[in-house]
């Protein structure tokens, strides 16, 4: 039954997923997801793109569609929490990477000008905060130290 959409059919895939649903959701639990599962993923395929919908309803009815579309649900979600966490460390480690930048100059030369305060807030990459923040602790004088900063944003 799985392999169904694989075979040739007289009816269109999408006549042929419909009729076989409710046989799959006769099936024994166990059965029933593995054909679902299967069923679902090779009928996609070959679906037309304006079907495809429909299979996801179809498949969402039954009891073992249901129990796979919320496992993916939930894997979606720990995806999007994953991301969640790496992007609001990465977005930490430039707030810190700014402020380095920053009190470096503003402790090396006493003022940060414009400029150079405006350059790094719009700065994103680390690489390049980590070279401003060496510059500054390098510089001669605040004018050489603002001239490495704004030469390369």
């Amino acid at each position: 039954m799985a392999t169904l959409p694989l075979m040739r059919h007289r009816a269109r895939m999408w006549d042929v997923v419909q009729a076989a649903a409710p046989v799959a959701s006769g099936l024994p639990p166990d059965l029933e997801t593995g054909v679902v599962t299967a069923m679902g993923a090779l009928a996609y395929s070959a679906l037309e793109p304006s079907e495809r919908p429909l299979l996801l309803e179809v498949l969402g009815r039954m009891p073992a569609g249901q129990e796979l579309f919320e496992d993916l649900r939930e894997q979606g979600r720990e995806q999007g929490r994953e991301q969640g966490r790496e992007q609001g460390r990465h977005e930490g480690e430039v707030r810190r990477a700014r402020k380095d930048v920053l009190e470096a100059f503003e402790v090396r030369f006493d003022v940060v000008p414009a400029a150079v305060r405006a350059a790094v807030a719009g700065a994103e990459d680390l690489g390049l905060l980590s070279g401003w923040h060496r510059a500054v602790l390098r510089a001669r004088d605040a004018a050489r130290a603002a001239q490495d900063i704004l030469a390369t944003r």
